[in-house]
């Protein structure tokens, strides 16, 4: 399975509001491989985490959580994670391949 399509997969696995109606790769990158997933009104970022470089994704993923709760509690704008509809912040597909979703922050422009 191609790597989109398997995106594509993974998308309606997260709790995203409304049905996907587009999965696009969004450029750039050293580490993880990112699509941009429109649903309903909504967009977001989807990533297929990189575990040959983080080998504990359930680690990362409960570090970010905690970072991101602490800043938004202190009033700090801070990313969104949308949670897998199973429950967690990850979703791992049949091929092994580990995804974790965000809402899209616009315009943002990444600096390599």
């Amino acid at each position: 399975m191609e790597v989109t399509d398997a995106a594509a997969a993974a998308a309606p696995r997260f709790a995203i509001e409304g049905a996907v109606r587009d999965v696009r790769p969004h450029p750039g990158g050293h580490i993880h491989r990112s699509f941009v997933v429109t649903a309903s009104e909504r967009r977001y970022l989807l990533q297929r985490m990189n575990t040959d470089v983080f080998r504990a994704p359930e680690l990362v993923m409960d570090n970010i959580t905690a970072v991101t709760a602490h800043l938004a509690k202190r009033g700090q704008r801070t990313l969104t994670i949308i949670p897998a509809r199973a429950g967690g912040s990850l979703v791992r597909d049949d091929a092994g391949g580990c995804w974790r979703m965000f809402d899209l922050i616009e315009g943002v422009v990444t600096r390599e």
